[in-house]
């Protein structure tokens, strides 16, 4: 099995459809912790994290339709491909880098 990574708060993720990236947000805990790269104590994201949970819920513009293209709108549904062994306090999953 090929090596998970564990996705914190401040994660920065892409829309393949839109111009810009945005940052991940943990909103439904305060409780469990993972490091980042640099040894920095982050929350880790579960799959509670649901809806706007985006520090600015955006993709900036949606290059997939529309002149000019429309905003790329951030509202997450659910998660696939999550660490499924783990339920933290929130009752929610470990989110992984290919989540």
């Amino acid at each position: 099995m090929a090596e998970k990574i564990i996705v914190v708060q401040g994660a920065v993720c892409k829309c393949s459809f839109g111009s810009a990236p945005d940052t991940l947000n943990v909103l439904t805990h305060q409780k469990e912790y993972a490091n980042d790269q640099n040894g920095v104590r982050k929350l880790i994201v579960t799959t509670k994290e649901l809806g706007a949970t985006f520090q600015n819920n955006s993709f900036g513009a949606c290059l997939a339709s529309g002149k000019p293209p429309p905003p790329c709108t951030v509202m997450v549904t659910g998660w696939e491909n999550y660490y499924e062994d783990v339920e933290l306090s929130n009752g929610g999953n470990i989110i992984v880098h290919d989540s």
